[in-house]
Protein backbone atom coordinates (compact mmCIF):
# COMPACT_ATOMS: atom_id res chain seq x y z
CA UNK A 1 0.00 0.00 0.00
CA UNK A 2 1.57 3.26 -0.89
CA UNK A 3 2.00 5.95 1.60
CA UNK A 4 -0.87 8.87 1.32
CA UNK A 5 0.33 12.52 0.56
CA UNK A 6 -2.87 14.09 -1.29
CA UNK A 7 -5.28 13.61 2.06
CA UNK A 8 -6.32 16.99 2.07
CA UNK A 9 -5.88 16.81 6.38
CA UNK A 10 -3.05 16.81 6.07
CA UNK A 11 -2.61 20.37 4.32
CA UNK A 12 0.82 20.17 3.20
CA UNK A 13 1.48 22.98 1.29
CA UNK A 14 1.98 23.12 -2.72
CA UNK A 15 5.71 24.53 -3.54
CA UNK A 16 6.15 28.61 -3.93
CA UNK A 17 6.69 29.46 -7.78
CA UNK A 18 10.08 31.41 -7.79
CA UNK A 19 9.62 34.29 -8.57
CA UNK A 20 13.01 34.09 -10.61
CA UNK A 21 11.72 31.09 -12.72
CA UNK A 22 8.19 32.91 -12.99
CA UNK A 23 9.83 35.56 -14.61
CA UNK A 24 11.81 34.01 -16.68
CA UNK A 25 8.71 31.73 -17.88
CA UNK A 26 10.06 28.83 -16.42
CA UNK A 27 7.82 25.47 -16.20
CA UNK A 28 7.80 22.14 -15.93
CA UNK A 29 7.08 18.81 -13.86
CA UNK A 30 10.01 17.45 -11.24
CA UNK A 31 9.25 14.13 -9.88
CA UNK A 32 11.07 13.70 -6.59
CA UNK A 33 11.99 10.09 -4.60
CA UNK A 34 10.46 10.45 -1.30
CA UNK A 35 11.17 8.00 1.57
CA UNK A 36 8.42 8.30 4.13
CA UNK A 37 9.27 7.18 7.71
CA UNK A 38 6.55 5.38 9.57
CA UNK A 39 6.19 8.01 11.86
CA UNK A 40 4.84 10.04 8.68
CA UNK A 41 7.37 12.40 8.46
CA UNK A 42 9.27 12.91 5.29
CA UNK A 43 13.40 11.10 5.12
CA UNK A 44 15.70 11.48 2.30
CA UNK A 45 14.11 12.82 -0.40
CA UNK A 46 15.94 13.73 -4.19
CA UNK A 47 15.16 14.25 -7.47
CA UNK A 48 14.12 11.19 -9.68
CA UNK A 49 13.23 13.24 -12.88
CA UNK A 50 14.16 16.65 -12.86
CA UNK A 51 12.06 19.87 -14.32
CA UNK A 52 14.97 20.66 -16.26
CA UNK A 53 15.44 24.02 -14.58
CA UNK A 54 17.58 23.44 -11.13
CA UNK A 55 14.82 26.36 -9.39
CA UNK A 56 12.15 24.79 -10.03
CA UNK A 57 13.74 21.08 -8.24
CA UNK A 58 14.70 23.36 -5.66
CA UNK A 59 11.61 24.89 -4.56
CA UNK A 60 9.85 21.45 -4.48
CA UNK A 61 12.96 19.55 -2.76
CA UNK A 62 12.96 22.04 -0.11
CA UNK A 63 8.63 22.09 -0.03
CA UNK A 64 8.17 18.09 0.16
CA UNK A 65 10.55 17.84 2.58
CA UNK A 66 8.45 19.71 4.73
CA UNK A 67 5.38 17.51 4.44
CA UNK A 68 3.60 15.37 6.65
CA UNK A 69 2.37 11.92 5.36
CA UNK A 70 -0.15 8.82 6.21
CA UNK A 71 2.45 6.04 5.90
CA UNK A 72 2.46 2.98 4.00
CA UNK A 73 1.39 0.27 6.26
CA UNK A 74 2.30 -3.70 6.29
CA UNK A 75 0.63 -6.13 8.08
CA UNK A 76 -1.28 -3.66 10.18
CA UNK A 77 1.87 -1.70 10.92
CA UNK A 78 2.85 1.60 9.68
CA UNK A 79 6.33 1.00 7.41
CA UNK A 80 9.12 2.73 6.01
CA UNK A 81 8.55 3.12 1.90
CA UNK A 82 10.27 5.13 -1.11
CA UNK A 83 7.64 6.61 -3.58
CA UNK A 84 7.60 9.22 -6.11
CA UNK A 85 6.04 12.39 -5.92
CA UNK A 86 5.25 14.41 -9.33
CA UNK A 87 4.99 18.36 -8.81
CA UNK A 88 4.09 20.53 -11.79
CA UNK A 89 5.08 24.08 -12.25
CA UNK A 90 2.82 25.31 -14.79
CA UNK A 91 2.39 29.48 -15.37
CA UNK A 92 -1.05 28.86 -16.73
CA UNK A 93 -2.83 27.31 -13.52
CA UNK A 94 -0.52 28.10 -10.34
CA UNK A 95 -2.24 29.82 -7.78
CA UNK A 96 0.71 31.37 -6.05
Amino acid sequence: MEPDYKASYLNNPRPPYPFAARRMGLQGKVVLNVEVLAAGLCGQVNVHQSSGHEMLDNAALQTVKTWKFVPARQAGQAVTKWFKIPIQFSLNNNES
